[in-house]
């Protein structure tokens, strides 16, 4: 296989999840909608972590009811989508299971397709006012129990001081934090299903931290500060280390349990002793 051919290959399968859930977004389609969802979790098997269909799917069905109601003019014109979400909600997970296993995404694709316009054709009504049901409260990944809020960030933050603050963070700093705790408080798996909503994403750094800017950008969503601790060049963790050091710094807006872990990593792998 030619370098070129393998380059390409390398291409399509960590990226091109993300290229079609831009698309999705620009035209949202029962296409392109199954194309993103079907390399996403493609990707997310390739990165090592324990991941079951039966979590995939749970997480699809809270994405599209949470996308049903922000945006119910994006997902309306596409029947086929609330034909999925008829299907989860039916607890028939045959068929999209099927779908996400599948080896080649083009047969595989149109055989969901077919099924997914006989459920249009029988079931026309009961799939049609989805729409209009109410919708399920869908978890916030900022929302815990009334013990874990406890220790996650609360501070007042109308101050001059505060505001100073987050103009000092490093846009990476908002992402490692928000992977440790995902880590502490629900699961990396989660975390992961997140950074492909990049637009929810920094919202979700908002919530969970209570602030209302921050200077994280698009291209900083895909560091991942274990891949560094575990392959990182010297200088790649000379930079952590400083984004480490500004969470230590920031005890009250980072939250206590986010705090402790920091200083863990610091101690186990930089020999620093907070």
């Amino acid at each position: 296989m030619s370098y070129r051919r393998r380059v390409k290959i390398v291409i399509k399968d960590n990226f091109a999840w993300v290229f079609y859930s831009f698309v999705y977004w620009i035209n949202p389609s029962l296409t392109n909608h199954l194309k993103f969802r079907w390399y996403h979790y493609k990707f997310c098997q390739r990165r090592g972590e324990v991941f079951l269909v039966q979590f995939y799917l749970g997480q699809w069905k809270k994405y599209m009811e949470d996308f049903l109601t922000k945006h119910p003019e994006k997902i309306i014109p596409s029947q086929g989508l609330f034909a999925i979400l008829y299907m989860m909600r039916e607890n028939r997970l045959e068929e999209l299971t099927s779908f996400l296993e599948s080896q080649s995404i083009n047969s595989a694709m149109a055989t969901l397709i077919e099924r997914l316009n006989t459920l249009n054709d029988t079931n026309p009504t009961t799939i049609a006012t989805l729409s209009q049901l109410d919708q399920p409260h869908i978890i916030d990944p900022g929302e815990h129990s009334s013990e874990e809020k406890e220790l996650t960030p609360g501070f007042e933050n109308n101050t001059d001081e505060f505001a100073s603050k987050l103009q000092d963070i490093h846009g990476r700093t908002w992402v490692i934090a928000l992977q440790i705790h995902y880590h502490l408080f629900i699961s990396l798996n989660e975390y992961y299903v997140l950074k492909a909503v990049r637009a929810k994403y920094l919202e979700v750094i908002k919530t969970t931290f209570r602030v209302d800017q921050i200077k994280t950008k698009y291209r900083d969503i895909d560091y991942n500060y274990l891949e560094v601790l575990k392959k990182g060049t010297g200088s790649e963790k000379g930079q952590l280390r400083r984004q480490l050091k500004q969470i230590i710094a920031n005890p009250s807006i980072f939250g206590e349990r986010v705090f402790t872990h920091v200083k863990e990593l610091l101690k186990n792998h930089f020999q620093e002793d907070i």
